[in-house]
């Protein structure tokens, strides 16, 4: 029993990130009626902003530009933190305006196009920018030393953290659709379109908020667990995203709780 205690604490880190990525799903289900299967690379991009800021360069994505802008040195946890949100939130709203937005009356099937099309573009991206360095560790920034549970069974107490701050997240996206105008007009717009825009809601501005949400959820997330997990193209694009992809189902790309 002691074994089973102490793997099921072990995975728990790796629960999280599931639990963070389909959550992410879910908004951006509810607020747009797309299935992103680009998520995961997209959180991926956020992970290796942060992780490039933290040895002293930010990575530009736009091909013609230069590979990178160079500030010399670390700039530091709070400021790495701070681009890497900005750039995931920026990144959320132009994949929504670039690649979505026009496909807004297209068929599903062409969204789901899209959306793969994205894991092809970010995943090619991280390969040239970061050719010489694809797996990259940064320094921890959870608390990491053990705790013991009982006797017997020990772990990191950084993955115990990352599940703590999930569910805070999840919370606070629980209660924003239940008990905020726009979480409801949200909720009301997936469900109703027209009845959003009679309610004087722009269902295109809804969609694209929760594009913006699910990638700063995306990014916070692997940001937090790359000390943990070593950063490459595929394991948050496709290891983790699949199972939360399950999760987000089990949901029904709507319940927060159960996904």
């Amino acid at each position: 029993m002691t074994d089973y205690l102490f793997f099921i604490l072990l995975g728990t880190g790796a629960g999280a990130i599931i639990a963070a990525f389909g959550l992410g799903l879910v908004v951006t289900y509810q607020g747009s009626g797309l299935v992103n299967f680009g998520y995961g690379a997209m959180a991926t991009w956020s992970g290796y902003v942060y992780a490039d800021l933290r040895q002293g360069a930010y990575p530009f994505p736009i091909p013609g530009l230069p590979d990178r802008y160079h500030f010399g040195e670390d700039v530091g946890i709070w400021w790495a933190f701070a681009l890497s949100l900005l750039t995931a939130a920026l990144m959320g709203l132009l994949v929504y305006q670039l690649v979505f937005r026009p496909l807004y009356r297209a068929p599903a099937l062409a969204k789901v196009v899209a959306s793969i099309g994205l894991v092809i573009v970010f995943t090619a991206l991280i390969e040239r920018r970061f050719e010489d360095n694809a797996g990259l560790r940064v320094d921890a920034i959870l608390p990491r030393e053990p705790v013991t549970i009982m006797d017997g069974v020990t772990v990191p107490r950084d993955g115990l953290w990352l599940v703590f701050i999930v569910l805070l997240i999840t919370a606070a996206v629980w209660a924003s659709s239940r008990y905020t105008r726009l979480g409801l007009a949200t909720k009301a717009a997936a469900g109703n379109e027209k009845g959003a825009v009679l309610l004087g809601y722009s269902p295109q501005r809804l969609a694209q908020s929760s594009f913006i949400l699910a990638s700063l959820i995306g990014a916070l997330v692997v940001i937090l667990a790359s000390p943990m997990i070593q950063l490459s193209s595929a394991v948050f694009t496709f290891g983790y995203l699949i199972p939360a992809l399950g999760a987000a189902l089990i949901g029904g790309f709507t319940r927060v709780w159960p996904t």
